[in-house]
């Protein structure tokens, strides 16, 4: 017979005992789920004058290493498979290499890509979106330029909803760290 989870057990408890004399508190994990799902619907409401709209477009350089694409492809999906699907188009010597699309949120990574998106995209229709400009991704090694893209897609979280007419700021669970 095991005594593991008897142990397992009791180094939990000595370890809240201690940890509690120390005056330290402990971090929890989040209590919600992040199984993927989004708390944005699939269909977010477009304005009638943008047809054909998408809610986040991603602008990233074309030299990004695979590092770094994972670390944007996984704080999106922290966000929701909503905006995991989000279109990720690379720039390179100021070109996309695809359309870029209308949205109603730019999360461009660099000042390139913004200059980019200002020759491509009309006036008008980048005056409509919010456009987020952050560090270029190979800066996200640094805690602040990683806290930067954290709030950054708050922000787009934020005006997605506004758009659609949901809720508030205040609806949305606060995430310090």
């Amino acid at each position: 017979k095991s005594r593991m989870p008897e142990m397992a057990a009791a180094a939990s408890g000595q370890r809240a005992r201690v940890l509690r004399a120390l005056g330290v508190t402990p971090y929890r994990l989040r209590t919600h789920a992040t199984d993927g799902t989004s708390s944005l619907p699939d269909d977010i409401p477009l304005p009638a004058d943008a047809p054909g709209a998408v809610a986040l477009v991603t602008l990233l350089p074309a030299q990004a290493a695979a590092r770094e694409l994972d670390l944007v492809g996984h704080a999106l999906k922290g966000f929701g498979a909503h905006f995991a699907r989000a279109p990720r188009i690379r720039i390179a010597s100021g070109e996309p290499a695809q359309t870029i699309p209308v949205a109603h949120v730019y999360l461009v990574f660099g000042r390139d890509q913004a200059q980019a998106l200002g020759r491509v995209m009309p006036a008008a229709q980048v005056d409509a979106a919010q456009v987020l400009l952050l560090d270029a991704p190979d800066q996200l090694r640094h805690a602040s330029v990683k806290r930067q893209l954290w709030q950054a897609l708050k922000r787009a979280r934020r005006a997605l909803l506004a758009a659609a007419g949901q809720a508030t700021a205040a609806d949305w669970p606060t995430f310090r760290g």
